[in-house]
């Protein structure tokens, strides 16, 4: 059973494997094959623990100085 998105309160969180993509200033950022829960419905997306510490880990060996946190999420 997926969990319901605490967002829309309607879609429900699916697994996926995504890209990443967030500007920087003046750089953009894109990393493949990020781990994240989707909602179905509004597109919400969430990412674990040990997804945001190898995302942090790529920033830091890039000189960028950007802190990403995650949303806790939970699924059945």
């Amino acid at each position: 059973m997926e969990a319901i998105c605490p967002v829309c309160h309607v879609g429900r969180l699916q697994p996926r494997v995504i890209s990443y993509v967030r500007w920087l200033g003046d750089s953009l950022l894109v990393v493949n094959r990020m781990p994240a829960v989707v909602c179905d419905v509004c597109g919400e997306r969430a990412y674990d623990d040990r997804a945001i510490q190898h995302l942090q880990r790529l920033l830091m060996m890039s000189n960028v100085d950007v802190t990403i946190t995650s949303r806790p999420y939970y699924l059945a």
